[in-house]
């Protein structure tokens, strides 16, 4: 049937507020609606540092990568010299 898990989660009896004044005024935030908006915002602030913390580790991966990659081709320069009438030469 692919019914919701919940159906009092979500929709227009839930996401919507009980009533609405006449003149256009909005009505006052229900209480479960207050706990939903919290939640998600509480959800929201963990997204955010846990995407920072991701992007933290993204660069200093590359960073630490960049410094091996250096660092070996550091050795590789000092290892490889010309030698003997090579070293004569003119480039």
């Amino acid at each position: 049937r692919k019914l919701p898990v919940n159906p009092n989660m979500r929709g227009v009896l839930t996401d919507k507020p009980d009533y609405s004044y006449l003149d256009g005024r909005p009505a006052e935030i229900g209480l479960g609606m207050k706990r939903r908006m919290e939640k998600n915002i509480e959800y929201a602030k963990k997204i955010l540092a846990l995407t920072k913390e991701i992007d933290f580790a993204v660069e200093r991966h590359k960073a630490l990568e960049q410094e091996k990659e250096e660092e070996r081709q550091r050795k590789l320069d000092s290892k490889l010299k010309r030698k003997g009438h090579l070293l004569l030469q003119k480039k």
